[in-house]
């Protein structure tokens, strides 16, 4: 994914302007502005005071169209403003104006295969390993070894949300899993199946290279948890790319639908403060949040995986037991799982051999689906402690907070 660099402007005064008001900017110092990765180009995601009003608050801002809200009644809106070279100056801004109670960019995402300025699931693998054969789509792949699969239990009836680049909503090993009212908010429509449009949307020189993510994503989902039900919602578009309040909407829509676990094989190096306040709203209201911690080999943190409020998953290769080079790494980092060359389903009634931590978070969200049927009623922080406190820290030092997981022994510890 490739970064936008700032033109920072000291001392001047930047208006942003339209008929209707002006919100006056002033330049923050080189030394004062943070370092804001990608955002889409005068796009603000802000919290309002709850006596706001949604109107007065875009008059006074001065933005181009009305503001749009996250959902019915909620207090997050997106704001569109005229482009400025500096964001920080804004936001600052946008916190003196009345209404505002807290603001941000919309930052650029993606699948967090991505952070390399180049896409990739596995390590060694530029595209995925495509057969029509479902031979190798199996629990006991030796690439899943090391990680206490099968657990033994079913997950039936747990709701699972895929945030991803959508599902093959008719291939033979899905489609009695998947729930039918997912949505797809790239193309706003209520068909959130995987598009391959054969558009370089990001600018990177490759097409449609994370065709298939979503897919086999979910696929690993019902292969660690096949009673799971499974909602898709189309959060990234084809070159796997989107934004944070593209992700806060698909967010939202799962946890109305009445999910338990939500899977973002996604993210990036900053996440923002609006955002964060989702995260806390959803772990508060019983909905598990489950990230991929990114492919860098890096102990850099990643959004939203470093966040508190949300399970971040990092890589082993199951059939050795250690640490995948490719991962990220870190107490950040909630714990591991495998993540090297595992086969899943693809679009077309097709299987694919990828891997990544992509690969790792839905395994870890397979597991806590088990956990949850298991433990009805119990608060989410009680169903994370069982599946990390029973992960196995062997041989992987620094990989994770919690070790590798340990499928079997977290059946174990749910059902006591």
């Amino acid at each position: 994914m490739h970064r936008i660099t700032h033109l920072v402007i000291t001392v001047a005064v930047i208006t942003v302007a339209t008929c209707a008001a002006a919100l006056t900017v002033t330049g923050t110092s080189v030394a004062d502005a943070p370092d804001w990765p990608d955002i889409a180009p005068g796009e603000y995601v802000i919290e309002l005071t709850p006596d706001a009003d949604p109107q007065a608050v875009a008059a006074a801002t001065g933005a181009t169209i009305p503001l749009e809200p996250l959902g019915p009644g909620e207090l997050v809106h997106r704001l569109v403003l005229e482009p400025t070279t500096d964001p920080q100056a804004v936001i600052d801004a946008l916190l003196n104006t009345d209404g505002i109670a807290l603001a941000q960019p919309n930052l650029v995402l993606g699948t967090t295969d991505a952070l390399l300025l180049r896409k990739r699931f596995f390590t060694d693998l530029d595209v995925a390993q495509v057969t029509a054969s479902d031979a190798g789509y199996r629990i006991r792949q030796r690439a899943l070894a090391n990680a206490g699969l099968p657990a033994g239990a079913p997950a039936t009836g747990v709701r699972v949300a895929v945030l991803d680049t959508g599902v093959d909503l008719a291939h033979p090993r899905l489609s009695s899993r998947l729930l039918s009212n997912g949505y797809d908010f790239v193309d706003r429509d209520a068909t959130p199946g995987e598009v391959a449009n054969g558009v370089d949307e990001n600018g990177n020189g490759a097409v449609d290279e994370a065709f298939g993510h979503g897919t086999y994503v979910a696929g690993l989902v019902a292969l660690v948890a096949p009673g799971a039900r499974i909602l898709p919602v189309r959060v990234l578009d084809s070159d796997g790319s989107s934004t944070t309040w593209t992700v806060m909407q698909g967010l939202a829509f799962a946890a109305a639908r009445g999910v338990t676990i939500v899977n973002l094989s996604l993210g990036g190096p900053t996440w923002g403060p609006v955002a964060e306040r989702q995260l806390e709203h959803l772990a508060n209201s019983g909905v598990i949040v489950v990230a991929a911690a990114g492919n860098d080999a890096s102990p850099v943190e990643v959004y939203p995986a470093g966040s508190p409020h949300v399970v971040g998953v990092a890589s082993i290769d199951g059939a050795r037991g250690a640490a995948a080079t490719f991962s990220n790494r870190g107490s950040w980092i909630s714990v591991a799982a495998p993540g090297v060359a595992i086969t899943s389903t693809y679009p077309g009634a097709r299987y694919a051999t990828w891997g990544g931590t992509s690969a790792s978070a839905p395994i870890v969200s397979g597991v806590l689906a088990i956990s949850t049927r298991l433990m009805p009623g119990a608060p989410i922080s009680d169903v994370i402690d069982t599946v990390t406190s029973t992960a196995r820290p062997e041989s992987l030092d620094g990989l994770s907070a919690n070790g590798r997981i340990d499928a079997a022994a977290a059946v174990v510890a749910a059902l006591d």
